[in-house]
């Protein structure tokens, strides 16, 4: 009788750990691609990514639920978090917008960014899930890097790859392609030495 129900808990344990890694993936998935969808300036491509995001969030909070695992709000940036999105309501309550299309836009955007750090803090715990999640953003930043070089060899033929003279890979802005390179840039160094010590 007692194998039987270590067997029963090993499975579910296991169970748990394999829905853990198909979320961390699905997750991995939303942090690599937004670089290469002209890095999320433009409605269409937001709208897509809001689809998925706030889709992966009920999945992960199902996840949780079956659990018994609740969501832990006890960092200083989860309650600041949660009083940014306050402030782009409040102009609605208030009917002081400019603009009541962009105002809601604005609200769906940081909610987006918001439960993504939810969902990045909690595995973010687990050191090789750190790892994974800086490496996933260090890959994305390296492709996205290549295509520019190529783009600007006359390898690939994107539109805006290059403007003017400045590689701009698929952000179609150069300064935040360079913003989001030298960010990675140091998140590498960073890895590097902490690597070494």
């Amino acid at each position: 009788m007692k194998v039987r129900k270590l067997d029963k808990q090993s499975k579910t344990k296991i169970n748990a750990q394999n829905k853990g890694m198909v979320l961390f993936t699905l997750l991995c998935i939303l942090l690599f691609y937004p670089p290469f969808f002209k890095g999320l300036f433009f409605q269409k491509e937001i709208l897509i990514t809001h689809i998925l995001s706030f889709g992966l969030f009920i999945i992960y909070l199902v996840n949780k639920a079956t659990r018994g695992e609740k969501i832990k709000l006890n960092t200083p940036f989860d309650y600041i978090g949660l009083l940014f999105i306050g402030a782009y309501i409040l102009p609605i309550i208030f009917r002081q917008w400019a603009d009541l299309r962009e105002a809601m836009g604005l609200i769906l955007r940081y909610t987006n960014f918001y439960v993504v750090y939810l969902m990045l803090k909690d595995y973010a715990g687990e050191e090789k899930y750190m790892n994974w999640i800086l490496d996933i953003f260090i890959l994305s930043g390296v492709v996205t890097a290549i295509i520019g070089l190529l783009g600007a060899g006359g390898y690939v033929n994107l539109q805006d790859v290059v403007l003017g003279n400045r590689i701009s890979s698929t952000f179609q802005y150069p300064n935040t392609l360079a913003a989001f390179l030298m960010t990675l840039f140091f998140i590498t160094i960073a890895k590097q030495i902490k690597r070494d010590l």
